[in-house]
């Protein structure tokens, strides 16, 4: 065979139908067939309703320079290596001197 082995009970039902009929009635059971097939889509597409998405609050975002901040408040010996800190002295006494 093709591949397509009918078995069981209804195995000659199915025969029957498809090979007892002549061209015009295939058509029509054809049809019938894309029929339901597409009115079987629409009762599943109706079922299925998307819920509306809640609108999300995002969460306070917290710029760079406070996080920064907060991690030299919590690691202070950090703090003191940085090459910003570093720049930022400089840039210090070099305005003190000047000024």
């Amino acid at each position: 065979m093709n591949g397509l082995a009918l078995e069981g009970p209804y195995a000659m039902e199915i025969v029957e139908i498809l090979f007892n009929i002549n061209v015009e009635q295939c058509r029509e059971l054809g049809a019938r067939g894309g029929r339901i097939h597409a009115r079987n889509l629409r009762l599943r597409k109706a079922k299925i309703r998307v819920q509306p998405v809640a609108d999300l609050v995002p969460p306070p975002m917290e710029t760079v320079h406070e996080a920064s901040l907060l991690l030299n408040a919590q690691f202070p010996w950090l703090a003191a290596v940085s090459p910003l800190a570093r720049i930022a002295e400089n840039a210090e006494t070099r305005i003190s001197n000047h000024g």
